[in-house]
């Protein structure tokens, strides 16, 4: 037991760690930051070219489409996912028949691939062959009939739709399983003194499930960001890039036109967008443990 309590010993089992995240994730960032600054196809790297790709992207008359499209999808499901997959968690941890089935149901969208999911809505939400517009149209609800993807307005909002349905499962597992290991004797002590059902919940259950809430707050930001593949397949990012995400344009930008120099900018302010809304969500959610 003394050999391991030697300082060269722990670094030795701690240095395999530093070597992953090294060569995954520090290297990485350093070396799109760095190409941010260059000339770089995949054909050829002419060097240094300064500050030319950061003003190209940022005086770009889509950038700004993409950062607004981009809050919408952020925000829309952090409003949507965390409220929703707290309701499933506490329909899942109550006891009913059929509690198994509504798991297994509500868990099925998040194993599908993102591939099929776009699909299936893609087949719901087209404006001229979908399910909803259709349906509208039969019934004479010709003015609820809109462009629910493919038009200037509504695509970010239909991609929160998407994105959460198929999440919110995940969600509500997570909760789910930080009530399961909510301790007892708070619940105890509070049905002794007399508390409703409410009342539990409000000033038991949702302040002890304040580490689910920011770890899962922390995941849709994540996952809000990285959803670019629902754009891909419901809109191609049209009309005239109009319904783009940061990261759908990305991907056309660095798999399109192989311009890695402007990819690197744009992945570099995606970096910094999710870095800076996970310390926001964390930074409010210590305040407000503090208080």
């Amino acid at each position: 037991m003394y050999l391991f309590s030697k300082k060269w010993i722990k670094g030795v089992f701690i240095l395999p760690v530093f070597i992953i995240f090294f060569f995954y994730t520090l290297y990485p960032l350093v070396d799109t930051f760095i190409t941010s600054f260059k000339s770089k196809t995949f054909y050829e790297d002419n060097g240094f070219i300064g500050l030319t790709n950061w003003s190209n992207v940022l005086h770009d008359e889509i950038f700004r489409k993409l950062l607004q499209n981009t809050v919408i999808v952020v925000v829309g499901e952090l409003l949507l996912m965390l409220p929703l997959g707290m309701l499933l968690g506490f329909l899942l941890n109550a006891r009913f028949k059929g509690n198994t089935f509504v798991k297994l149901a509500t868990f099925i969208p998040y194993l599908l691939s993102g591939v099929m999911i776009a699909i299936i809505w893609m087949f719901l939400l087209d404006p001229g062959i979908g399910v909803i517009n259709a349906g509208l149209n039969k019934i004479g609800l010709h003015s609820w009939a809109l462009d629910w993807i493919g038009g200037v307005h509504l695509t970010p909002y239909s991609v929160v739709v998407v994105d959460t349905w198929k999440s919110i499962g995940f969600y509500g597992l997570l909760f789910f399983t930080g009530m399961k290991m909510l301790p007892k004797d708070a619940f105890e002590a509070a049905i002794i003194d007399g508390a409703t059902r409410f009342q539990k919940t409000i000033y038991i259950t949702i302040p002890l499930l304040k580490e689910t809430i920011k770890i899962c707050a922390v995941m849709v930001i994540i996952g809000a960001f990285n959803s670019f593949q629902t754009v891909l397949i419901l809109t191609n990012g049209g009309p005239n890039n109009q319904s783009e995400l940061l990261t759908s344009y990305l991907y056309k930008i660095n798999f399109g036109q192989f311009d890695f120099g402007k990819g690197a900018v744009l992945s570099t302010i995606l970096f910094i967008f999710v870095m800076l809304f996970s310390v926001l969500i964390l930074a409010f959610s210590r305040k407000r443990v503090g208080d």
